[in-house]
């Protein structure tokens, strides 16, 4: 971890020395040298990062990054092909602020809330998720069919966290082609043993939320293959189901795939209809994901006896048109 930093030279013996000078002699701060490969994509990345504020640069030096305004000069001069020399906890913080993924710009120091951010997890301890998946949801006009996505799991050395890919391509309910492509990092929280997915695609929110793993057993869509794994969960994202985009919730379920490569998951993508012979069993799968894999309170409301009038007994199950 410490390849790129550098501990300063131990100060010599001074017998005849005072206590002051002593402790001015050993307080030298532990310092980080930066690589030259290394600071040019630093100053790439302050010089970014210092683009989306409309202050002089000394004030941007002061109010934001919070250092001196020679150690700011000094981080975004020319690169010359010297390397960098800055005290370990400047250099962190300048990190944090200016939101720089130290292993981006190849600089091995860790960041507070960059890796604990996804719950402070090893990505190798989770290394038997990596592979690819068959992603199963409902459809989101009338839910009557089952869009079949896939998505892939692998490690993102760079930020130190699983990542993922999702990929979808199906025709709607209303017949309209759809082809999209999403990717993001995987929040892990270990005690709960809970699963986030979470992508931006274009300033919206798109989030899988998962239980761990199940690794082995019958499903209601049959047994797991040797090996295998199932996620159950929900789908937090932007549908548009009813004419406009709205916010739109979906039990999903995800199924691991034998070794088969990337492209050949992808054109298993598409809608399935109940006439399909393989509908039953995904969508027995949906429903025990629905029941089980997650806390779905309209079909808990639906399922109710809907209130009644005082005086009067207690019907059954709610209207027809409030489900």
């Amino acid at each position: 971890m410490f390849a790129n930093c550098k501990f300063p030279a131990e100060a010599p013996h001074a017998a005849q020395s005072s206590a002051k000078e002593n402790y001015a002699q050993y307080s030298v701060p532990f310092m980080i040298v930066v690589s030259s490969q290394s600071r040019k994509k630093l100053r790439q990345a302050l010089l970014k990062h210092r683009q989306g504020f409309a202050l002089s640069e000394a004030d941007y030096v002061k109010q934001v990054l919070k250092v001196a305004l020679n150690t700011y000069k000094k981080c975004i001069a020319a690169p010359d092909g010297t390397e960098l020399t800055l005290k370990r906890h400047t250099l962190i913080n300048m990190l944090k602020i200016a939101k720089i993924d130290p292993a981006s710009a190849g600089i091995d120091v860790v960041v507070p809330g960059t890796v604990e951010q996804y719950g402070n997890y090893d990505p190798n301890d989770f290394s038997d998720l990596v592979g690819h998946y068959f992603l199963y949801r409902r459809s989101f006009q009338t839910g009557r069919n089952i869009v079949r996505g896939v998505v892939e799991i692998r490690v993102d050395a760079e930020k130190r966290c699983l990542g993922f890919e999702e990929y979808n391509n199906y025709l709607s309910d209303g017949g309209m082609p759809d082809d999209n492509n999403y990717t993001g990092e995987i929040y892990i929280n270990p005690e709960r043993n809970l699963f986030g997915l979470l992508a931006f695609p274009d300033g919206q929110l798109r989030l899988m939320m998962t239980q761990g793993p199940v690794r082995s057993g019958k499903g209601p869509a049959g047994s797991l293959p040797r090996g295998g794994i199932r996620l159950r969960g929900a789908l937090l994202t932007h549908g548009k189901g009813k004419g406009v985009w709205q916010p739109t919730i979906s039990s999903i379920a995800l199924e691991s795939l034998p070794e088969r490569s990337w492209k050949q998951a992808r054109a298993q993508c598409r809608t399935i209809k109940p006439e399909d012979a393989e509908f039953t069993a995904i969508n027995l799968e949906l429903a025990y994901a629905e029941d089980y894999g997650t806390v779905m309170t309209p079909l808990m409301w639906a399922r109710t006896p809907a209130p009644q009038p005082v005086g009067e007994p207690a019907s059954s199950t709610r209207p027809a048109q409030a489900r």
